[in-house]
């Protein structure tokens, strides 16, 4: 298994506290640590998550960005999931991204993006799962593919599941069933961090349609 390649850092000029929490929050949520704007800085390389007084602030003190600035103050998760991506130096309007959903007691999910992980995280929370699932929907512009994992028995919560993924998706989301035996276990094609669990890693196999079925 190899190791993940190392992402770009993301950084926080944002004054409006609320904006800034849940922004801090959700991106810790998926493993990610930001940073803040240092006093002395006067040039940052990477991802600015900012909103308008933030972006001001570093107009004025002339702080150069060699990455991307991006506004917060529409959508802050929407932002937050795009600055992901463009984290690992891919865009999130080009291309396909994957999403594989590995169902079980906890779901696992895993967005892979031209061949990149951009998130890989498992929820105890059906909901969680479902509103990543519809921030990759909604906030990236590229072609998209939803791929879940058909469950070795049955299970009555996997179509309540699927349906209110198709009840998710728009038209031009292609969603597909694949199989799942051996995902937890086996070794991935694409580089991931080196701690993942199974159900994590589960959902990277699927999004890639890897399985010993």
């Amino acid at each position: 298994m190899k190791v993940v390649e190392r992402r770009r850092s993301i950084y926080l000029a944002i004054y409006d506290p609320r904006t800034l929490v849940k922004i801090k929050t959700f991106l810790e949520e998926l493993g990610l640590k930001p940073k803040g704007i240092e006093f002395n800085a006067r040039k940052i390389v990477g991802i600015v998550l900012c909103d308008d007084r933030g972006l001001e602030y570093l107009k004025n003190m002339g702080i150069e960005i060699e990455g991307y600035a991006i506004d917060v103050d529409n959508e802050p998760r929407c932002a937050a999931l795009r600055a992901l991506a463009l984290s690992l130096n891919v865009d999130p309007d080009d291309g396909v991204a994957i999403v594989g959903v590995d169902l079980g007691e906890r779901i696992g999910v895993a967005v892979i993006l031209n061949g990149k992980l951009v998130v890989a995280k498992s929820f105890r929370n059906a909901e969680l799962a479902l509103e990543l699932l519809s921030l990759v929907a909604r906030c990236y512009g590229c072609k998209k593919i939803v791929r879940i994992g058909i469950p070795r028995k049955e299970d009555p919560s996997y179509e309540k599941f699927i349906d209110r993924v198709v009840a998710l998706l728009s038209d031009s989301i292609e969603l597909e069933l694949v199989p799942e035996v051996g995902t937890s276990t086996m070794g991935t094609l694409i580089e991931v961090p080196e701690k993942l669990d199974r159900d994590s890693l589960a959902a990277i196999n699927i999004a890639l349609a890897r399985s010993r079925g």
